[in-house]
């Protein structure tokens, strides 16, 4: 086929090869190697015919594209001469632009040829239809947005004939909607007709309105009512046009109709506010008033209150615009003039206090409160104003500056302080009464000139404690009350007691303090001297068993949040009985009080050495390294005893036994590591006395295994082998699953599977708890994602997850919430966080402040445990608390005895005048079941319920929503 020669002429085409706009390409039907190709082809595909006779017809199609093109150039199937075909195609023009295009198809052979003879070519006509083929589309999007639209919209729009039946041609989506049939029913042919929905007494009107409408050759606008399919009334608005015919007639009716119901009963709830507002407005005890801005303040309307307030009629006005004006006391009017004609300038309200002449001649003191309503321009058009009789109160403060007169008098008097201190003014002093000068050596005038003067003679030591708690008081409205030191003119250090109220706007806005202040020196001296006898023995005046135990209770406080070890002595004098039996007892209280002095010169500023009683001494100490500190302690004691002690003429020699225990991280009590100590010292003395001995057996194992847990611990979060158990909550009123609350569960190698009180408390000290907590926060997070996603059709659950105090005092608290939440794609509102009443008060205003972020994220916050802390409940209100979990505890014992079961009801009821849900927690019988759903309880959880399960499980009590 490589040689075959073909001219237009051989094909019968001549000039018009050349003349015509469309593409006219020949090529040969076996190979699809273009023959011809004119300057339309060129035109249109970019390629010049020395460039196209080296293509084939097929390399002008896309890929995708061409096998309906070979198909009909024959290259598959063999096509005879007269076979043709119509293709709208995808063609690539030179440079790789795509177009759309229209080829038309003809085989033939050159002229001359049999008609049965097999085709040689194929004669493509193309013609470029891009553009119109970009219109259809555009075309085929407006139609089915319109159709869209028209589907969406919240109108019923239609087509109909013109007969009473309104048989209709077209009826939208909204027919449904609007009439509770389907637009299909609604059609020529369907079960109902339009006009057979309008009500009988409206059809006369709608068929008369149209009718009308038509025969003036306008457009028809209707109200009237409908019968619903299920029988409800509806009013609705129509709005059409008749479609006229060649000959002028109707042929047809389109429009829209819309439902107005609700927009009507708005009109009618909007009438009988009005009514109710005009008689609220006429029944309220003060004159209701508008007065325009024009200059001379003229009167538009009075309510008719100013006849039962004043004795002026309510049409006043109507006479006699300026009459107002006209009433105010002389000696009044002119500051009201003034303060009038500026209102427009000033602001957005108007106050004042005046007097006005009554019509009977009375003089009524009245305030005048007024908001200036203004045009769009922002210009003053008039006041509308309240107007009271404050006649009353006026005299109560005549007859109150009367009596502040004679209690001042009083006041400066008594035998304490009496001050006023302003909050506005940064706490200045505005009053105080000229006893101060006698306490503190300072003048009253010096107070009121200088505001600082009243902290700044606050002991240095007592100043930020004072401070807080008028902080404190201000945010919670409590009476303010403390004593504290202060220091006079003259250098001296007095204690006083200063106790104030805090008196506030009724908008509850703080003004001012009123307090006294007296001189309690004398009283906190004799106070001193009682306590110190209390708590130290009064032999050697060493501190007491007393005063130790609370030494050791604050220690180890400052020993667990510091992380610092702490040890305690027992000392026990050896044969001491003997000094007191032959000596006398006399000679032995000397011994007593020799032994405590050396004790105290072997001892650094921050031990403490006690006396419990007898021959028996206690030393703490603290800020140890190890054991080893505390053994040093015991030598330099030994060391110390070694030398004689002179009790007259007698010299004496005494020893020590020593029992040494050292404070462990877990589980130990103060009284336990005194017993333990206690019990080694009683080992020493066993031993040979004049010795110690350590307290070892149970330390050593517990600090083994403490040290082999925590080793284990802080390797569970690498190793994976931290997992959360989900206990369900169920809402009692519905039964169904509410939220989980996450328990977190420890897979510890060769120990099995741990629940978090088994080493919770270890993580807490050592502060892995926060690493931890942030994991349960994030795989919590993500399990209640996926519980979303796989259960769509179920109300999200809610999921709890419990905060330590640790990951309290986390700064970055709220940021891994949010970043957690962001992350996982939960949405915060199914978290909610639980704290326990003691971890919410160990620092009160820190917590709150963290709570606050995390609530202002959308996550809800539970206070776990509750009732089984801190008796104060005022964390409630200052906490942004959403639900309380009532402890087991409680719940345990509810139907043994009344007693638990008022103090679950009164939890509950006080829960709910807070606006809070309740969980009860640890039900684990129907009959607490029972119990707590008779109380009132919002929800609950326990095993009685559902054990913890894991994710999975979890997941597929959603899916049945109960248990």
């Amino acid at each position: 086929m490589s040689d075959l020669k073909v001219s237009p002429q051989d094909l019968g085409i001549g000039r018009l090869f050349e003349v015509v706009r469309e593409a006219v390409i020949v090529a040969e039907a076996a190979t699809g190697r273009i023959l011809l190709w004119n300057q339309s082809a060129t035109r249109i595909f970019g390629y010049s015919p020395t460039e196209a006779l080296e293509l084939r017809l097929e390399e002008l199609i896309p890929e995708g594209h061409r096998k309906a093109l070979l198909r009909n150039r024959g290259a598959e199937n063999g096509l005879g001469i007269g076979s043709e075909g119509v293709l709208e195609l995808h063609a690539v023009r030179k440079g790789g632009e795509e177009i759309s295009v229209e080829m038309s198809f003809s085989s033939m052979a050159p002229v001359g040829s049999a008609e049965d003879s097999a085709a040689l070519f194929v004669l493509a006509i193309v013609r470029e239809v891009t553009e119109r083929k970009r219109t259809l589309d555009r075309l085929a999007d407006s139609e089915r947005r319109f159709a869209t639209v028209l589907s969406n919209a919240r109108a019923y729009v239609y087509r109909c004939r013109n007969e009473p039946g309104y048989a209709n041609e077209f009826a939208s989506d909204y027919a449904l909607d609007l009439t509770g049939y389907p637009p299909e029913d609604l059609l020529v042919g369907g079960p109902v007709c339009f006009g057979d929905l309008i009500v009988e007494e409206d059809k006369g009107k709608v068929w008369e309105g149209v009718q009308k409408a038509l025969a003036r050759g306008e457009g028809f606008e209707l109200r009237y009512t409908i019968r619903r399919r299920d029988g409800e009334l509806r009013k609705v608005e129509e709005y059409g046009q008749g479609i006229y015919g060649e000959g002028g007639d109707v042929v047809a009716l389109e429009g829209i109709v819309y439902d107005v119901t609700e927009r009507e009963r708005a009109v009618e709830r909007l009438s009988e506010a009005e009514e109710r507002y005009r008689t609220l407005v006429e029944r309220i005890p003060a004159i209701v008033y508008i007065e325009e801005i024009n200059g001379r303040m003229t009167t538009l309307y009075d309510s008719p209150q100013i006849d039962a307030m004043l004795g002026y009629p309510q049409d006043k006005h109507l006479d006699d615009p300026d009459y107002w004006m006209k009433i105010i006391h002389p000696d009044d009017r002119e500051r009201v003039e003034a303060e009038e004609r500026h209102a427009g300038t000033r602001g957005e309200s108007f106050s004042q206090e005046y007097r006005v002449v009554a019509a009977d001649g009375r003089v009524v003191w009245v305030r005048d409160d007024a908001v200036i309503v203004r045009d769009g321009a922002d210009e003053a058009l008039y006041l509308q104003g309240f107007i009271f009789d404050i006649t009353e109160r006026k005299e109560a403060e005549e007859r109150l500056q009367d009596a502040e007169a004679r209690y001042r008098a009083l006041v400066e008097q008594v035998p304490v302080v009496i001050y006023t201190q302003d909050i506005e003014h940064d706490g200045a002093i505005s009053y105080i009464s000229p006893r101060i000068e006698e306490i503190m050596g300072y003048s009253p005038q010096e107070y009121v000139r200088d505001p600082d003067l009243w902290v700044e003679t606050t002991h240095p030591e007592d100043r930020e404690r004072v401070l807080a708690e008028d902080r404190r008081v201000q945010e919670t409205g409590d009476s303010f009350g403390i004593e504290c030191r202060k220091v006079t003119r003259d250098g001296r250090v007095i204690w006083v007691r200063d106790e104030a109220v805090l008196v506030r706007t009724p908008e509850g806005k703080p003004l001012y303090w009123q307090g006294i202040f007296m001189d309690i020196t004398e009283r906190k001296v004799l106070e001193e001297q009682l306590e110190y006898q209390a708590l130290h023995d009064s032999l050697t005046g060493l501190p007491n068993r007393a005063l130790f135990m609370d030494r050791l209770e604050h220690a180890v406080v400052r020993a667990r949040r510091r992380a610092a070890k702490l040890a305690v002595l027992f000392m026990d004098l050896d044969d001491f009985k003997v000094i007191n039996d032959s000596l006398g007892h006399e000679a032995g209280d000397r011994l007593l009080v020799a032994v405590a002095e050396r004790l105290r010169a072997c001892l650094r500023p921050e031990d403490t050495a006690a006396r419990l009683g007898g021959d028996e001494f206690t030393i703490l100490l603290e800020d140890l390294t190890g054991v080893g500190g505390a053994v040093r302690a015991v030598e330099r004691i030994t060391e110390a005893l070694q030398t004689a002690f002179v009790l007259g003429r007698r010299e004496v020699f005494i020893t020590a036994s020593f029992g040494i225990a050292l404070w462990e991280e877990v589980g130990q009590r103060p009284a336990d590591l005194l017993r333990n100590a206690d019990q080694a010292m009683y080992r020493a003395k066993h031993a040979g006395k004049a010795r110690y001995d350590v307290f070892e057996e149970v330390m050593n194992a517990r600090a083994l295994e403490r040290l082999e847990l925590e080793n284990d611990l802080r390797r569970a979060l690498e190793r994976r082998e931290l997992a959360l158990h989900y206990q369900p909550v169920v809402t009692l009123d519905t039964g169904k699953v509410m939220g989980f609350e996450a328990l977190v569960r420890w897979n510890r190698p060769e120990h099995g599977l741990l629940t978090a009180e088994e080493f919770a408390p270890l993580a807490e000290d050592t502060g892995l708890i926060v690493p931890m907590g942030r994991w349960v926060i994030q795989e919590a997070c993500r399990q209640a994602r996926e519980w979303r996603q796989r259960y769509p059709g179920v109300q999200p659950p809610t999921v709890f997850v419990n905060l330590s105090a640790k990951q309290l005092q986390d700064a970055d608290l709220a940021h891994t919430v949010a970043r957690t939440t962001r992350q996982t794609g939960l949405d915060p509102r199914s978290l909610e966080l639980e704290i326990t009443e003691g971890t919410a008060m160990g620092d009160a205003a820190a917590t709150a402040a963290v709570l606050e972020e995390v609530k202002a994220l959308g996550v809800r916050v539970a206070i776990d445990d509750f009732g089984t802390g801190y008796s104060s409940l005022s964390y409630l209100e200052r906490f942004p608390v959403d639900t309380l979990k009532i402890d087991h505890s409680f719940v345990a014992n509810l139907g043994r005895s009344s007693g638990p079961t008022v103090l679950v009801k009164a939890m509950i009821d006080l829960a709910h005048t807070l606006g809070l849900k309740v969980i009860a927690e640890g039900v684990e019988t129907g009959e607490q079941l029972q119990r707590v759903r008779e109380l009132g309880c919002d929800m609950a959880q326990g095993f009685h319920l559902a054990r913890p399960l894991p994710g999975a499980a979890a997941g597929d009590l959603l899916e049945t929503g109960t248990l």
